[in-house]
């Protein structure tokens, strides 16, 4: 699933895009006033790739987007994982990249990055995972296990206009099945597993 979020002085607007089966590239634009969001996937059976483009032009507004895959390898997989988001505008710059890869099957965490900063200047913000919080940006699947990859990015304007681009990608060196799978949501639905959560 796909959400792209946008609230300006507290009126909110969350669209999702369902994804059913791969390829899947269907974007999901999110518009409130002046706030917007975008969310690009470009999903594969060799790659899940989710890109990000958000902008709050007014004070007291908040963008985010959030892209969220649940699959299984279908044999020996190796994966590697990258996530990246650059915030321009100010005077006051803030924003957010959390991203994870987790084996519902095992509950167990791959990969694991969230961080979010203010920055009390005009100009730009990268933010990159890297490994300063949890697990490995490159290891192996375990076949038959369902995983769920999430990424979110999410822009808050503290004061004047800001932009946000990013992207986050995983790729395969083996394959997936389509996304999302009937098994996984039985699995959602009696409660069996507790996906990850992350911050909206």
């Amino acid at each position: 699933m796909d959400e792209a979020s946008t609230f300006n002085n507290d009126a909110g607007i969350t669209l999702d895009g369902k994804v059913h089966s791969l390829p899947y590239a269907t974007a999901t634009t999110s518009t409130e006033s002046t706030v917007s969001s975008t969310v690009t996937p470009a999903y594969s059976t060799s790659s899940l790739s989710v890109s990000f483009s958000q902008s709050t032009p007014d004070a007291q507004s908040v963008s985010s987007g959030e892209g969220t895959n649940y699959f299984t390898a279908t044999g020996a997989a190796d994966y590697s994982i990258a996530g990246s988001a650059t915030m321009t505008g100010g005077p006051h710059i803030g924003g957010e990249l959390a991203l994870s890869l987790y084996d519902a099957t095992t509950s167990t965490y791959l990969y694991q990055y969230d961080y979010g900063e203010g920055f009390p200047g005009s100009g730009s913000l990268a933010l990159t995972a890297d490994l300063s919080q949890n697990g490995s940006l490159t290891d192996s699947l375990t076949s038959g296990d369902v995983h769920e990859l999430d990424a979110l990015d999410a822009l808050d304007n503290l004061q004047g206009a800001q932009t946000l681009t990013g992207t986050t990608t995983l790729s395969l060196t083996g394959s997936v099945n389509q996304v999302p799978e009937p098994a996984t949501i039985s699995l959602l639905a009696t409660g069996s597993f507790n996906p990850p959560l992350l911050p909206k």
